[in-house]
């Protein structure tokens, strides 16, 4: 749990059917691996920091993280203490297709979800009529969390190819109110806002802690708390300052998203491609929509290749975020994200069905 990887000690680490020098991703990289390889039809994942959309990117396979709740959820377990106010997880589809995705989540929100479950929100599936063309708003590169040559590459190929189809293409400018960084250090600051008890699994048993989890990645070497004093003040005061904060993220999100008048957004779905096991990092372009509790969908689109993307994509050190190996992510699958507002989730699909169907043109023309 809490890692971009997959191992644990009783039945080791997780492979990746692409190359298994790589992770499939985590921590819900078990479903992502045997979806793609075909081992499953379709799968379901937990998503609190991007645990659907990160084996689905590093696996190459579509991946949909839902507005938390609208999937019953209850029954799962949880490292956090219950009852503090916290992110929310969301359950939702791993597939090698969106009519897979839509399959099932049409079937499992339409049933009474709330008589299962009475944690879930019964808000049954809608049929949306979206634009023809589209005006879609591109996610500034965070400086902070630089993408990777394929990636960066990836997206630019991408905003080109949804141009041309006759979308509408905005680059969102940059801006601190809506900061990538601003909102995984905001994320951080839940997570770490009861005590860490996970100590006292690892104790009298002498059991050795999973390598990418005792790294202990985090997003604070972007910035400063975004609650002053955090460390300093009371529980409730801090629980108090903390919902201000996020509160203010989601209203500049909403005057951000309004004011460039977009129907849908494309974003990196990380940094990176697959990597290899132990060096995923923190996950920032997944953990930013978790906080808003956006809808957002992984579609693979392309491939790394060391010829194509041979430049470096680090001018400085950017803390413990995995550095790019160009011959070690070889032939790799790159991926975009959809996202849509909360609640949004008919629209986020109609939209990254649309949005595949052109990449997949671009792809084709590429493999012959």
């Amino acid at each position: 749990m809490m890692t971009g990887d997959s191992e644990n000690n009783i039945f080791g680490r997780t492979l990746n059917p692409q190359n298994t020098s790589l992770t499939a991703g985590g921590s819900s990289g078990g479903e992502g691996s045997l979806v793609a390889f075909r081992g499953s039809i379709l799968g379901i994942g937990t998503d609190i920091a991007g645990s659907i959309r990160i084996p689905a990117l590093c696996c190459g396979i579509y991946g949909f993280k839902p507005s938390a709740n609208r999937v019953p959820y209850g029954g799962q377990a949880s490292s956090g203490i219950q009852g503090l106010p916290k992110l929310t997880a969301s359950a939702g589809p791993l597939a090698h297709d969106l009519d897979d995705i839509d399959l099932i989540l049409r079937t499992i929100i339409s049933s009474r979800t709330d008589d299962y479950d009475s944690t879930a929100i019964f808000s049954p599936w809608r049929t949306v009529q979206i634009p023809r063309r589209l005006r879609i708003g591109i996610l500034a590169e965070e400086k902070v969390f630089p993408l990777h040559p394929p990636i960066r590459r990836a997206m630019r190929e991408a905003a080109e190819a949804l141009a041309e189809a006759g979308h509408e293409i905005v680059h969102l400018p940059q801006d601190q109110s809506t900061s990538v960084s601003l909102a995984n250090r905001l994320a951080f600051s839940y997570y770490i806002l009861g005590p860490d008890r996970s100590h006292e699994h690892f104790g009298p048993q002498g059991e050795p802690r999973v390598t990418s989890v005792a790294a202990r990645y985090n997003p604070m070497f972007s910035g400063p708390f975004p609650v002053e004093a955090y460390r300093e003040l009371e529980p409730f005061d801090k629980m108090n300052q903390l919902h201000i904060a996020r509160r203010a993220y989601h209203e500049a999100w909403r005057r951000h998203w309004l004011a460039h008048n977009i129907d849908v957004l494309l974003a990196p779905a990380a940094q990176n491609t697959a990597v290899p096991h132990d060096t995923y990092g923190w996950p920032p372009y997944t953990q930013i929509w978790n906080l808003l509790d956006y809808p957002a969908c992984v579609i693979p689109f392309g491939k790394a290749d060391k010829q194509l993307d041979s430049e470096q994509s680090y001018e400085d050190d950017f803390g413990p975020q995995p550095k790019y190996d160009a011959a070690a992510v070889d032939g790799a699958p790159c991926a975009v994200q959809v996202v849509e507002r909360n609640f949004r989730d008919e629209e986020c699909l109609a939209a990254a069905k649309m949005i595949d169907e052109v990449l997949r043109k671009v792809t084709a023309r590429v493999s012959r």
